[in-house]
């Protein structure tokens, strides 16, 4: 399963909307995963209900592997709504892999939570076969993304090559960006 994470310093819209745009777009078994904690937005912008995900504790610690009951089927693809803010503090690191392992689809994408301060961001981005890193038109946005670059590359080990900048909006400077975060840069 290919998986592919949006991911920024600070939280955007344009990074949900690239997300569900790419799951949108992908051919062959598709779930966008909505992986942030606290505050999903996902199953909103697609009117679905929200599923709580409690049980799936219980299920990786019973070495279950059916977790279709979590899933929203939209459209072509499956849709996982996220943890809420009375869930989210009871899922490890452990239990975000366990929710990956047990996925059958020939694509997954994952809008995660902005910033290092959440296990869905950790968890996404270790097992992440492309990385896209969503920045606003500015400088600053570019040096706050090359910090946040830095600490998950030094401290995560996560794999440079992996990631490409997306910068969101007429007033993009690819050159800047690439210059200051050090990874390949895109206008979207």
């Amino acid at each position: 399963m290919k998986k592919i994470v949006y991911w920024s310093a600070a939280e955007l819209t344009s990074k949900t909307e690239l997300a569900i745009k790419r799951a949108e777009k992908e051919k062959g078994r598709t779930i966008l995963i909505d992986f942030k904690e606290f505050i999903p937005d996902i199953y909103r912008y697609y009117g679905l209900e929200y599923k709580p995900k409690t049980e799936l504790i219980a299920m990786y610690e019973g070495g279950q592997s059916d977790i279709s009951q979590f899933l929203n089927k939209k459209n072509s693809m499956y849709v996982f709504t996220g943890f809420d803010k009375y869930e989210y503090m009871k899922f490890t690191p452990e239990h975000m892999a366990y929710i990956i392992s047990v996925l059958d689809f020939d694509t997954a994408v994952f809008d995660v939570n902005a910033g290092i301060y959440f296990t869905d961001t950790y968890v996404a981005l270790k097992y992440a076969d492309e990385i896209n890193v969503v920045m606003e038109p500015n400088n600053l946005s570019y040096y706050i993304n090359a910090e946040m670059i830095k600490f998950v590359c030094d401290n995560w080990k996560i794999d440079k090559a992996k990631m490409t900048g997306l910068i969101a909006g007429k007033h993009a400077d690819v050159d800047s960006a690439k210059e200051i975060t050090g990874i390949k840069v895109k206008k979207v």
